[in-house]
């Protein structure tokens, strides 16, 4: 919901007051400042692991009755891809809004947690897959995505490798507040380089020795015009080229990583799966159909897992931001 400047604080409802002070993109950077974050940090860092759980319920009424966050993008994207069965579509809202619930607690605990407890929550169950091919000398690219808490991935998938892991990340404009994640998504181990010149970066680094490069590539990319379009759930979907890219150039293998939460709601493990060992010998945009495929059926498996919050399709081949 837009803030309307016209109208005076004292004329808004209460639900437009909390939409508007918490996520109105116009004020969002009066949230993300270094205080705020600091003192959420602090505050959760006091919450047992074992409860954080119990404390999202409270979190997700908020985002799903108070706040409504992003309801009707939510709710749009789902009958785009289920427009049949709108009687599932509740329990999916429901299980995306205890999903990000669990995700703002635990990416708050992870600020200030002992990484050895971070690994003891969310693990790595087969690095084997991926220690083979460092053994070969060869790096490997992992493909990850916005499926239950990347952020808790990012944190552990480092400690459980041998060889070092290189991540892609873009800045805040807050000086403070980039600094400070930038220090909380490094303290895993993981290598951060910026999103400019990314790929020529990477290509660089690659000389030195064996590597893993980490990718969230499921978002909706910012050129359309090199943009790789795949089937994705029943849509056609621009993804990011830039994973495929860096694979084909080095000829490296891609690795898939799928996150399952555990049974009891608790922690979670980490699966690594081959897309490809070969990647230059497939055709163009076939790694981009295995990533999309492979996300999809974790999104089959458990709809609520992912980020429905996201204008997944904002663009079309004919129209950029439809």
């Amino acid at each position: 919901m837009r803030c309307e400047p016209i109208r005076t604080a004292a004329q808004w409802s209460i639900r437009e007051r909390l939409s508007c002070s918490i996520f109105d993109p116009a004020l969002k950077n009066r949230l993300l400042t270094y205080p705020s974050i600091r003192i959420l940090s602090f505050l959760i860092a006091w919450v047992p692991w074992r409860l954080l759980h119990w404390k999202a319920i409270p979190l997700r009424i908020l985002f799903q009755h108070v706040i409504r966050y992003r309801r009707k993008v939510i709710v749009s994207n789902l009958r785009r891809v289920w427009p049949q069965a709108e009687d599932q579509h509740q329990k999916i809202i429901q299980s995306c809004y205890q999903n990000l619930a669990m995700i703002t607690l635990e990416t708050f605990k992870s600020h200030t947690a002992p990484i050895d407890q971070i690994h003891q929550y969310c693990r790595v169950e087969n690095p084997e897959v991926v220690e083979a091919f460092f053994k070969q000398g060869r790096s490997v690219l992992i493909a990850a995505n916005h499926y239950r808490n990347f952020e808790l991935a990012a944190l552990t998938i480092p400690g459980a490798l041998s060889a070092p892991v290189i991540g892609i990340w873009k800045p805040f404009r807050n000086k403070r507040v980039s600094r400070f994640v930038h220090d909380r998504r490094t303290r895993g181990g993981m290598q951060l380089i910026p999103q400019l010149n990314a790929i020529k970066t990477l290509i660089d680094l690659d000389r030195e020795g064996p590597n893993a490069y980490f990718f969230l590539a499921d978002q909706s990319p910012s050129n359309q015009d090199k943009a790789h379009w795949v089937s994705f759930l029943g849509q056609d979907t621009a993804f990011i080229p830039g994973p495929e890219v860096l694979a084909r150039r080095l000829d490296i293998p891609v690795i898939y990583a799928v996150m399952r939460r555990a049974s009891t709601g608790r922690g979670y493990t980490i699966r690594l799966e081959v897309l490809t060992e070969q990647p230059a010998t497939l055709p163009e945009t076939e790694i981009t159909r295995r990533y999309a495929a492979m996300i999809e059926a974790d999104i089959l498996h458990d709809p609520g897992g992912w980020l429905w919050t996201h204008k997944r399709w904002k663009k079309n081949r004919s129209h950029p931001e439809a």
